[in-house]
């Protein structure tokens, strides 16, 4: 399996962490190749790929986000290359899971016409390498179609992580410095503007009787000045913590009353599962994603940004505590549906197929 580094602080380290942990039950000889994430090193991603391309595996997994090749993904057409002529000369197989898809609406200006084509090329780039390529949500599928169309693409949900760690509310609360007796709302995860984090704040200030945690801070230095004008608007019942270790990251969903993701975009979101993992009610932006969610699963509300209020849908829930108590439940009965144990199992039955063997279970092209 190709991913990020062990040591590389992001969500794709995350996630196939957590998926290894129990495809290791599944499958025989796991093992991974790591990437630096976010790097300018083009020769690093050559050797890489020729590492991967040269291992003994009979299938290739690799954990696709654009930025862990560099910027513009450059890198990717560097690992890809010795891969393309791998398969080519011996047909080994190749797996590959999309984080997040590229397409038009990904392009700025200027010249957005050429980063367009550019975003097309490596997209179909991509499609020739993979003999198999799963989405984390439909919303993923359907910007990828847009340069390589697909009737039938092969989605499988991220899946919620299994491992916790064990602290009280009142424990996870005094790492924060937050009162038992507060009504605490979270939003957990790395700061970036296209996170909302910013609408968080602009509702504390409405909000003088909650505590509001903002449970992360900036991975690259690019997103650093907006963490600094959060932090300086901010009003007193904001705590904003900085990038957290794993222990106090987990601690965060268990001290909060309610999750918050005002996100603005995205097409998928690890820290959506880690609220499901311990029953944390979310009241999220209406994007794609999170309106997919809500429209098959309680635990989710989402809002109108624009129209709707803030602080008045918050004061709702907690107003409604049978409400927030059939959203906890609601989380239990996904966890139970879609941990990472029973995504593992679905990633069996891919390979499995990928490989030519006969699965014990028929491989659902919509999971």
């Amino acid at each position: 399996m190709v991913a990020s580094g062990k040591n590389e602080d992001c969500g794709i380290n995350t996630y196939t962490t957590a998926l290894g942990s129990e495809l290791k039950f599944e499958v025989e000889n796991l093992t991974r190749i790591g990437l630096k994430s976010h790097s300018k090193d083009i020769f690093h991603y050559f050797k890489k790929g020729l590492a991967t391309a040269n291992s003994d595996a009979d299938i290739i997994h690799i954990q696709h986000e654009y930025g862990i090749f560099g910027p513009k993904s450059i890198g990717s057409w560097f690992f890809i290359l010795p891969l393309l002529i791998c398969k080519l000369v011996y047909g080994k197989k190749t797996i590959i899971t999309m984080h997040n898809s590229w397409n038009a609406d990904t392009a700025g200006s200027p010249f957005r016409s050429l980063k367009i084509a550019y975003i097309k090329m490596n997209n179909i780039l991509i499609s020739k390498l993979a003999d198999e390529i799963i989405f984390l949500t439909e919303d993923c599928a359907d910007d990828f179609a847009v340069s390589v169309p697909s009737s039938e693409p092969t989605i499988i949900k991220h899946g919620v992580p299994t491992s916790n760690v064990n602290l009280t509310k009142t424990q996870a609360r005094n790492i924060f410095e937050i009162d038992n007796e507060q009504k605490l709302i979270v939003e957990p995860g790395y700061v970036r503007r296209a996170k909302g984090h910013h609408l968080l704040t602009h509702a504390a200030k409405k909000m003088p009787d909650y505590e509001f945690l903002i449970a992360g801070g900036p991975r690259t230095k690019s997103t650093e000045p907006y963490l600094k004008e959060l932090e300086a608007k901010a009003p007193g019942n904001v705590t904003v913590t900085g990038v957290l270790e794993d222990r106090d990251f987990q601690a965060a969903f268990i001290a909060a009353d309610l999750c918050f993701l005002p996100y603005l975009k995205a097409s998928q979101s690890g820290i959506v599962n880690w609220a499901v993992r311990y029953n944390l009610p979310i009241l999220a932006s209406q994007i794609d994603y999170f309106e997919e969610l809500e429209s098959n699963n309680e635990f989710i509300r989402t809002i109108d940004l624009e129209k709707d209020s803030i602080p008045k849908s918050i004061s709702y829930l907690f107003q409604n505590k049978s409400i927030l108590e059939d959203m906890r439940k609601s989380a239990k009965e996904y966890y139970k549906k879609n941990n990472m144990s029973e995504i593992a199992k679905e990633h069996r039955y891919i390979y499995e197929n990928v490989n030519g063997k006969k699965s014990s279970k028929q491989t659902e092209k919509r999971i």
